[in-house]
């Protein structure tokens, strides 16, 4: 970061960690012991909420012991990220080329126009040179993406890595200290999902968090964090031990069929065009809690009823007519994660709609509002034709 210009000051390190389950949810009840390296002089804070966003070495997660479960296989792999030019026809997708010399090999175009490489370091790859640098990977990058062109014209980053897997057993601690990210989950880079699952994470904890300090939830709704983010952790971790084996040439650890009826680059393909839509976001969806105060009344699962939306799914990005404008705009534009509630209503055709149908549904948002309030805080209501 120096190189840019820019300087990371850091001086305040947490200490220690308290929970007094004594104070009721939603008050003071943590006391974080900080020392302020400046004046060498350490502070107790009192706090209702502690998120630890720390990292793969998570010192809340240490402090507050929660275990950090999982595995690391005896596989290592390369990854290079930089600018590079080349005849790799899309070289802006998600993909895996099948060298003769290097297995499957990983490639991703990721933000900015830089790409991703990687490709497994076996003992071959060792054995061809004295010291493996930046200057060898750059070497075996070539040579593993043949027939195709590629030169570097930068490297921002590259790496020797194995991979590993681990979950935190726990998200939470007392309902008032969180971990979220890598502090929480860790995987392979090969998805090149540790930014976005960290992001989802922190969006699906803010808006709950924020109606909460305002009083417009009960802390309970704290409990759904981690019963939506698990599972979907766990998916992208499946997806990233399945994609890991496959890259190498071997089949899942949980592969049913018989070894010898597979193709192992077919499986791999279907199984990253499978994972496309989990990666981006926009395949991500959340089942309904067992918590009897989260369940929504007349509600199924995803799987129970494919062909329809349900509770916890994405709405689609459907365009929309405004009223009397008739101006064009998206449902997503017009529904911004601001940690507010929306109530959208399809009125269809306006023409074919009666008056008595149209305040009959009129009130039954009425009984949305509060009393002698216009606009209730944490709801706003759309109409969209």
């Amino acid at each position: 970061m120096s190189r840019y210009g820019v300087v990371v000051q850091a001086p305040v390190e947490l200490k220690g960690i308290e929970v007094d389950d004594k104070i009721p949810a939603g008050g003071h009840r943590i006391t974080a012991t900080v020392l302020d390296h400046r004046s060498a002089k350490e502070q107790a804070v009192k706090c209702k909420y502690l998120i630890g966003c720390d990292g793969g070495r998570s010192s809340v997660r240490s402090m507050v012991n929660i275990p950090f479960e999982g595995s690391t296989t005896e596989d290592r792999w390369v990854r290079i990220d930089g600018v590079v030019k080349t005849s790799v026809p899309k070289p802006r997708t998600y993909c895996s080329i099948e060298s003769p010399t290097h297995g499957n090999v990983l490639w991703v175009g990721l933000d900015r126009g830089t790409t991703r490489i990687g490709y497994a370091f076996t003992a071959d790859r060792a054995k061809g040179y004295e010291t493996f640098d930046e200057a060898a990977a750059i070497e075996e990058a070539i040579a593993a993406v043949k027939p195709f062109d590629l030169e570097f014209e930068r490297v921002d980053w590259w790496t020797i890595y194995s991979i590993g897997q681990r979950i935190a057993q726990n998200f939470s601690v007392g309902d008032c200290v969180f971990l979220a990210g890598d502090a929480a989950h860790t995987h392979s880079s090969g998805a090149a999902q540790g930014m976005n699952t960290g992001i989802h994470d922190s969006v699906n904890l803010a808006w709950k968090l924020s109606l909460v300090l305002r009083g417009l939830a009960k802390p309970d709704i704290l409990h759904s964090y981690q019963g939506e983010r698990l599972p979907n952790v766990s998916k992208l971790i499946q997806y990233d031990k399945d994609i890991s084996r496959l890259m190498t040439n071997r089949l899942p650890e949980n592969w049913q069929g018989e070894p010898g009826d597979a193709d192992v680059n077919q499986l791999l393909g279907k199984l990253m065009a499978e994972a496309g839509t989990f990666s981006s976001g926009l395949g991500i969806y959340y089942d309904v809690t067992e918590d009897a105060s989260m369940v929504v009344e007349g509600s199924w699962k995803p799987a129970e009823r494919p062909d329809m939306l349900a509770s916890g799914m994405r709405a689609p990005d459907v365009t929309l007519l405004r009223p009397g404008t008739f101006v064009p705009t998206r449902l997503q534009s017009e529904t911004p994660n601001t940690a507010c509630f929306s109530v959208v209503v399809f009125a269809g055709q306006v023409s074919s709609t009666s008056e008595g149908e149209f305040y009959a549904a009129s009130g039954e948002l009425g009984k949305l509002v509060d009393r002698g309030t216009a606009n209730p805080p944490g709801l706003q209501l759309l109409h969209a034709c």
